[in-house]
């Protein structure tokens, strides 16, 4: 090989070694763009970032945002839509997600299954756990833990007009399903929360923000010391396994409830943190979740997006980028290591042509170019299909919501003809809304979708129970606000 030869493969070489520093150094951070879920487990945080495109992220890091380890979900496999419903864990503190998925095209049921999340090689692990039949008969699946091989999980009944029984279920691997107990609860239900400790006692919030505990199998209600007969205080419950937290909105505190003992105290207060961060508000934050050690929250910012409040070890912390470790990050970027990997390879490859060969060079040309335009050409089909991929689900949503909106005003009408004086439906009224949420970068805007009850209890208290559409909010599913 000539001296032209050798620095024209050295040159390439640098080339490729730049592409590799600057895809690496990309890897390794991400700008969170819209938290659905976050958890706070055994010393790590959980949580989904919806990206722009058609994905989600699964990303466990340190309260500080670092050592970030990340699974990507994509959220359209073929004609299937899926959802990530709930992550809970085990008693080794593994964490699992329930994913749901939709056929778009037929809309034929739906698909809940349990997968284990493998943060070491970047992927989700299918579990012998499937909900399939549940989900089709309930409407609400809360699940607990995975304790001695089952899985502890609660079942909230499909009822509109009157309260109903919740069911506690047990469901190993083989498919082997129990039933442990059931409770009643007062309609509307759609917002009740739970939790059932390592000694079998269950805890659970009704619609007004009222905390209620027993032990499974028995009819013995406790009476916990400062948390019970409180109504329309809490507003939210999360647990670390052992003990539960409420946030108490009217103290600005989180209380720990230690079920054992039937008592509760102050775990966190505004007050206290105020001292070291005079702007700390619990009012801001959104479906917080705790331990003992610290809690951590969605933020909302100015276009509605979602970022993290962290609080560990007397550390706050407001996170909007997650930097992933070199492991996490080598994965990120492998296509993009393996795409540079081969364009220095044909580089290469050209170069020795065309200095060995003179005379030769016009096909050398011609034989890239046509290389190069069979990967823009592929590339060129994947967006396309993509795309319409997601004009199909947007137009198969259009549809559905629009059918929802008809049957609304159906009922709106029948009530008004039989009994005006109770449109529509007694205390409740229904109300279907659409708002859209600027991206940041002022390219687009993220649809929203809003279904809401709004209920009034016998003293004449107005709640709003509001459902957002799948995957369009903090978490999919129910909350309530009192006003």
């Amino acid at each position: 090989m000539n001296k032209k030869g050798l620095y024209g493969i050295l040159c390439i070489l640098l080339m490729a070694l730049a592409g590799f520093a600057a895809a690496s150094l990309y890897g390794r951070s991400i700008k969170l763009n819209y938290i659905e879920q976050i958890h706070l487990q055994g010393g790590y945080l959980y949580y989904v970032d919806r990206e722009d495109k058609d994905s989600l992220k699964i990303i466990r890091s340190d309260p500080q945002g670092k050592n970030g380890e990340m699974i990507i979900f994509q959220k359209h496999v073929g004609e299937q839509y899926r959802i990530i419903n709930q992550i809970f864990y085990d008693e080794e503190n593994n964490a699992y997600v329930i994913i749901e998925e939709t056929n778009v095209t037929s809309w034929n049921g739906v698909s809940s299954k349990i997968y284990r999340c493998d943060f070491d090689h970047g992927r989700l692990e299918e579990t012998g756990y499937d909900l399939t039949e549940d989900r089709r008969k309930y409407a609400k699946i809360s699940i607990q833990r995975i304790r001695d091989g089952k899985l502890f999980y609660i079942c909230v009944p499909d009822s509109d007009t009157s309260s109903g029984n919740a069911c506690l279920f047990t469901l190993d691997a083989n498919g082997r399903k129990e039933k442990q107990d059931e409770i009643h609860l007062e309609y509307p239900n759609l917002n009740a929360q739970f939790f059932l400790n390592k000694d079998n006692i269950l805890l659970w919030t009704d619609y007004a923000g009222q905390i209620y505990a027993k032990e499974l199998g028995t009819e013995n209600y406790l009476e916990i010391e400062g948390i019970t007969g409180k109504k329309g205080v809490v507003k939210s419950i999360c647990n670390d396994g052992k003990y539960a937290y409420v946030l108490d909105y009217a103290s600005e505190c989180i209380r720990c409830i230690d079920l054992r003992e039937q008592t509760s105290q102050v775990q966190f207060s505004a007050e206290e943190i105020q001292k070291r961060y005079p702007d700390f508000t619990f009012r801001e934050l959104h479906n917080l979740d705790c331990i003992q050690q610290g809690f951590c929250a969605g933020v909302q910012d100015e276009q509605g997006m979602l970022s993290i409040c962290s609080y560990f070890n007397d550390r706050h912390e407001d996170i909007d980028r997650i930097y992933l470790t070199f492991r996490s990050g080598f994965l990120r970027m492998f296509w993009v290591y393996v795409v540079i990997l081969i364009t220095a390879v044909l580089l290469s490859v050209y170069w020795l042509f065309r200095v060995k060969y003179h005379f030769q060079s016009i096909l050398v040309n011609l034989g890239l170019i046509f290389l190069l335009g069979l990967v823009v050409m592929d590339e060129f089909l994947e967006s396309w299909i993509d795309q319409s991929m997601c004009v199909q689900l947007e137009s198969t949503q259009t549809l559905s919501l629009s059918a929802l909106g008809k049957v609304l005003k159906e009922d709106i009408i029948k009530n008004i003809e039989t009994n005006a004086e109770e449109l529509p439906s007694g205390n409740r009224a229904l109300v279907l809304s659409h708002y859209e949420a600027d991206d940041g970068a002022g390219t687009s805007s993220l649809p929203l979708y809003s279904y809401s009850v709004l209920c009034a209890d016998e003293e004449g208290q107005l709640y709003v129970i509001q459902r957002r559409s799948g995957g369009m909010g903090l978490y999919p599913g129910c909350f309530k606000i009192c006003l």
